[in-house]
């Protein structure tokens, strides 16, 4: 993830070894980020159509949550998980894998998610890589 967002962010790819090694690559990003710093951008919302959002919840509230610890446990939510686009990583990796098998377990809320989103941003939906799905902390299963 590192190494990728060096590389879109900056046009930084190491080669070899070093592109491997995290504090390599933590280092080169950090330098990054002192010498040109990340824009603060403002943007406005858009709403998602009220049927859309109907059917999104739906969804969510069928999601049989792993038993598995949160992803991100920093996260404040009772549940979270990313699911990741098909096609991003190595698909013949463990990870790789493992990331395919749990977008085909949350097939059903990753597409109607991707319907939601490409009715506000077409160019988005094509483009994003990662969904992060969650559940607010007090909810019933």
């Amino acid at each position: 993830q590192l190494r990728k967002r060096l590389h879109r962010t900056f046009g930084v790819a190491l080669e070899g070894e070093e592109g491997y090694d995290r504090a390599t690559v933590m280092r080169a990003l950090l330098t990054c980020y002192a010498e040109a710093p990340r824009r603060i951008r403002y943007e406005r919302g858009v709403s998602v159509r009220a049927e859309m959002l109907d059917e999104l919840l739906a969804e969510m509230e069928l999601i049989h949550w792993p038993d598995a610890p949160r992803e991100r446990p920093k996260i404040s939510a009772e549940r979270y998980m990313i699911l990741q686009r098909p096609g991003v990583g190595d698909a013949t990796s463990a990870k790789g894998k493992k990331e395919t098998a749990k977008l085909q377990k949350y097939k059903r809320i990753w597409d109607k998610a991707v319907e939601a989103i490409e009715e506000i941003d077409k160019d988005f939906a094509e483009r994003f890589t990662a969904l992060a799905v969650t559940r607010a902390k007090g909810k019933k299963q």
